[in-house]
């Protein structure tokens, strides 16, 4: 709405439409999420809004007030949520800013620095990139938090091979894998294709044996009528559909945009054991099988779909000292 507002704004006489169109789709979507009435209208603006114009007069008004609360404010989110104090610059994932900036640590923060947003292969690359410059954090703070049902591993899962190549785990503090970067110089990864094609929505697609993880990138295409609704609503949800060596099925959201790049298939991670497992020859507790896309929306999709699938080769480099 705020778009369409400059939009409208900067735009000649006459191009008042997409503001219209704005408040149409405001009023609609609100409307089925919460009361729209003018009194619960006010109300939600209030709640969203009133701490940040109080904390904005306090800074302008009381600066020294205003700087003491938010020591305070610190320091007790670093009693609650204590992180270990490092020797370099740190990064975590893949949210939870918040508490390392608390911890008083360096921060080094990824272009896109909470991993839900990095939903793009370009965005996802970008954090990529990041990780293998020479000014890449020392040291890497993860935790799997996946949100909205997500498959774990599409939440900057380009860098994760980047994790494996150049990070080695050196401790699990208060919830995180703690990862140190093995040498000064970047170690690009080495996915080898193992194989591609097509596959339709609904049916099995193997997943091959390996003693490495194995990485997938998922292209879906949207139909005409999918990309017009994309446009005016949210898009209906794509599921991924697990098999493990047990038999048993784990079904998590797939997000089309996160998929279409690398990320780990196999096995599952869901917590930061599961990745530290991976430098081990644990890293095989929970391999994946093979997976199948379904979707309610399935009109909004081609039926069929491109996939690659690809092993993460590890050369001769400093953090090969740290696999066991």
């Amino acid at each position: 709405m705020l778009a369409a507002l400059i939009y409208a704004g900067v735009l000649s006489r006459g191009a008042g439409w997409p503001l219209l169109l704005a408040l149409l789709a405001f009023v609609h979507i609100n409307s089925n999420h919460a009361n729209s009435t003018s009194s619960a209208l006010v109300i939600q603006f209030e709640s969203t809004y009133k701490g940040l114009f109080h904390g904005i007069a306090m800074q302008i008004k009381h600066p020294e007030t205003y700087s003491v609360a938010y020591r305070n404010h610190l320091r007790d989110m670093a009693r609650q949520h204590p992180l270990p104090q490092l020797d370099g610059s740190v990064d975590i994932y893949s949210f939870n800013q918040s508490d390392l900036i608390a911890s008083g640590n360096h921060w080094n923060p990824r272009p896109v620095f909470q991993s839900y947003s990095a939903y793009t292969p370009w965005l996802a690359e970008l954090n990529q990139r990041h990780l293998l410059q020479a000014g890449a954090p020392k040291y890497i703070l993860l935790n799997i938090e996946p949100t909205d049902q997500q498959l774990p591993s599409l939440a900057d899962g380009l860098s994760w091979p980047v994790f494996l190549a150049d990070y080695a785990p050196i401790g699990l503090p208060t919830g995180y894998l703690l990862l140190q970067r093995c040498s000064e110089a970047s170690h690009a990864p080495v996915l080898k294709e193992l194989v591609k094609g097509q596959q339709t929505f609904n049916s099995s697609l193997t997943i091959p044996k390996s003693g490495s993880p194995i990485y997938a990138r998922v292209m879906l295409t949207p139909t005409v009528l999918g990309r017009i609704w994309g446009l005016l609503y949210k898009p209906g949800r794509v599921m991924i559909n697990l098999t493990m060596t047990s038999g048993g099925q784990r079904s998590f959201r797939y997000i089309p945009g996160m998929g279409s790049s690398w990320f780990m298939i196999s096995p599952l991670v869901e917590k930061p054991q599961d990745f530290s497992n991976l430098y081990t020859s644990q890293s095989s507790t929970s391999p994946v099988v093979a997976i199948a896309l379904e979707s309610s929306a399935a009109w909004q999709w081609r039926r069929t779909y491109s996939f690659s699938l690809a092993k993460q080769d590890f050369p001769d480099a400093p953090c090969q000292m740290a696999r066991r």
